[in-house]
C-alpha cells in the first residue's frame, strides 16, 4: 500500500512540474522601444478584433545603455521595451493578419482598429 501512495504521488508530482514548467505556448513576433510602442499596441488590437490570442509584456532592461531610448513625454531616459506574443496555435493567422494590416494601413495611411 505505501508503495502505490509514492507511486501517485510521483506521478501527480510530475504532472505539476510539466504543467508549471512545460513548453511556453507564447511566442514574441514583434518588439519595439519608444515611439514604436503605440503602434505595437495598435497591432495587438486589430489581432483581438481578429479573434487572435495575443498579449504584450513590457520588459525593463537594466544596465543596458544601447537601447535605452528618451521617453518623448518627458525627455527623461528609458529603458523598457515591449513584445508582442502570439499563442502558437495562432501563429499563422497572425502572420496573415499582420501583413494585411501593414497593407491596409499604408494603402490608408491610418492606424487600423
Amino acid at each position: 500500500m505505501k508503495n502505490v501512495l509514492v507511486v501517485v504521488g510521483a506521478a501527480v508530482m510530475l504532472s505539476l512540474v510539466t504543467i508549471l514548467f512545460g513548453p511556453n505556448r507564447w511566442k514574441t513576433i514583434m518588439t519595439a522601444a519608444g515611439n514604436e510602442m503605440d503602434e505595437l499596441q495598435d497591432k495587438h488590437e486589430y489581432l483581438g478584433h481578429k479573434g487572435i490570442r495575443s498579449r504584450l509584456r513590457i520588459e525593463e532592461e537594466e544596465e543596458i545603455p544601447a537601447i535605452m531610448t528618451l521617453n518623448y513625454l518627458t525627455g527623461t531616459p528609458s529603458n523598457k521595451s515591449m513584445a508582442l506574443l502570439v499563442h502558437e496555435e495562432d501563429l499563422n493567422k497572425a502572420v496573415e493578419a499582420l501583413n494585411k494590416y501593414e497593407g491596409l494601413r499604408y494603402t490608408a495611411q491610418t492606424p487600423l482598429r
